[in-house]
């Protein structure tokens, strides 16, 4: 590590600045919570033990991640709206009528289902221990040819990714919340859709993998390849989730340098944080607009649909994190019962016909 004293004092500073953020949050939606006190300060215990779980030294990624997810959607939404929104949600909640009996039976159902998450991984971690250092892959055929055509691999890879981004925004064949446009012969869609939303990933996941193992460290390869492929395959999917896939290799890069026990570099760990808050801010400003362009009417100004992008962005830190909101809808209906989850469990996908949930609770 370049300066492993300077690296734990910021660290220690940014765990102290979110400590400092949650209390402080907590204690104000705390005051402007409409139901029972209690039933809100267990929410916030729960969701918060839950997503410090996922840090602990022998979590799994799923459970850093799960964590993450819930703490966002769940506590940090409701928080937030609830402190400072008046309790009010953007996204429908059904029958959810905002009174202290329906915030309370809300929160008391996520508290069970976060619950449930964080003892099922502590139970996993009792009886099913998986191995503490990353199995080497100096001896496997594909580091080996990796290592001998290296530049060929990385330019092939780079190419196969822009031109897979750009024929999908081009042609529409698979995009977040779109009809496709286009159909394929002989199954490309799928192949399409399995690129942009594993394929592609797990490639760069295999990059940096092998980029660590040739420098022992972290290299520029390492952190503009994946970036790269992160921003053109988000942008292409219509997906403003960048941030979290990208930060899925991130948390892998140090969860791997950590456990090998090797130096983290400082500098070049910064300058992949910077990199990573540029791309995703572009990805979320470029996606907003091509998803502004697609609904706009004819004859919309291009400045109209930047100031329709920029409003989707302002309301995307809080409201795209999905959860709350669908056991608000779900607690607060009367059509609950085990009748309903037989039917939901037959439920099949069918194109042009709204769901279940969208029938029966919003």
């Amino acid at each position: 590590m370049d300066n492993p004293n300077g690296f734990r004092t910021a660290l220690r500073g940014l765990l102290a600045v979110f400590a400092v953020a949650v209390v402080s949050l907590s204690i104000v939606a705390g005051m402007n919570y409409e139901g029972n006190i209690v039933i809100y300060a267990m929410f916030s215990v729960i969701a918060n033990a839950l997503l410090l779980s996922g840090f602990r030294r022998r979590a799994l990624f799923f459970d850093t991640f799960i964590g993450v997810f819930l703490w966002l959607g769940f506590w940090m939404k409701l928080s937030v709206r609830v402190a400072f929104l008046f309790g009010e949600f953007h996204t429908p909640v059904g029958a959810f009528d905002g009174s202290g009996a329906d915030f309370d039976r809300a929160l008391i159902v996520s508290s069970c289902g976060m619950a449930a998450f964080m003892i099922a991984s502590l139970v996993r971690e009792r009886f099913f221990v998986y191995p503490k250092e990353p199995v080497d892959c100096e001896h496997t055929g594909l580091f080996s040819f990796y290592r001998a055509y290296r530049k060929l691999v990385i330019a092939t890879f780079v190419v196969v990714v822009v031109l897979v981004a750009v024929t999908n925004i081009w042609l529409v064949i698979y995009q977040r919340g779109m009809v496709s446009q286009t159909i394929l012969p002989f199954g490309l869609n799928g192949v399409y859709k399995w690129l942009l939303q594993f394929g592609l990933a797990s490639a760069s996941a295999m990059i940096i993998r092998f980029e660590l193992k040739i420098h022992s460290n972290l290299s520029g390869v390492a952190v503009v390849v994946p970036l790269v492929e992160a921003f053109l395959s988000n942008v292409s999917l219509l997906s403003r989730g960048m941030i979290l896939n990208a930060s899925a290799l991130g948390y892998g890069i140090l969860r791997y340098l950590t456990a090998m026990k090797q130096r983290i570099v400082t500098r070049l760990s910064a300058l992949a944080v910077a990199m990573l808050s540029v791309f995703f801010m572009a990805s979320v400003f470029a996606v907003n607009y091509l998803r502004a362009d697609d609904y706009a009417a004819v004859g919309v100004s291009v400045s109209q649909k930047w100031g329709v992008a920029t409003n989707m962005t302002l309301a995307l830190f809080v409201d795209r994190w999905v959860g709350v909101e669908g056991v608000m809808a779900v607690s607060s209906s009367e059509r609950t019962g085990w009748e309903l989850w037989r039917e939901a469990w037959q439920e099949r996908f069918r194109a042009g016909v709204p769901a279940l949930y969208d029938r029966y609770f919003i």
